[in-house]
């Protein structure tokens, strides 16, 4: 009798346990389905990020090779102007040789340069925006 009731002892510290291993068996099971559901949630996060950065990268991108060829067609343009005004300016300038002439073109380019972007801008830019408060 005395070894049943040693081994009843046994069974019950065995089962005593048995039953906290599984209480951290099952604490331990709750934390990893936390930090698996927490790494879902930052993988999904980070393809937001992604996919936000790869648009952003694209978007500006489009909008660098608009302006570039923008200001590779004005430059044509310009080139072209340069050839009219010369022409225009000829008859003017014919008793002239050198520096001055050059002179005086570049300062007429440069003030038409100037003033027809402010012009188009004023008659066909976007009205700008009076916030008042």
């Amino acid at each position: 009798m005395g070894a049943d009731i040693k081994s009843n002892e046994k069974i019950k510290i065995l089962e005593k346990k048995s039953e906290r291993e599984l209480k951290v068996l099952r604490s331990l099971e709750l934390k990893n389905k936390k930090v698996l559901d927490e790494m879902k949630l930052l993988r999904k996060q980070v393809k937001d990020v992604s996919v936000k950065q790869s648009n952003l990268f694209v978007s500006e991108f489009k909008k660098q090779v608009l302006t570039l060829s923008i200001a590779a067609m004005s430059f044509i343009a310009a080139l072209s102007w340069r050839d009219v005004i010369n022409a225009w300016l000829a008859p003017i300038l014919k008793n002239r040789n050198g520096l001055v002439e050059y002179l005086v073109v570049a300062m007429i380019v440069t003030i038409l340069a100037v003033v027809i972007p402010v012009l188009l801008n004023r008659f066909l830019g976007e009205k700008e925006k009076t916030d008042k408060p």
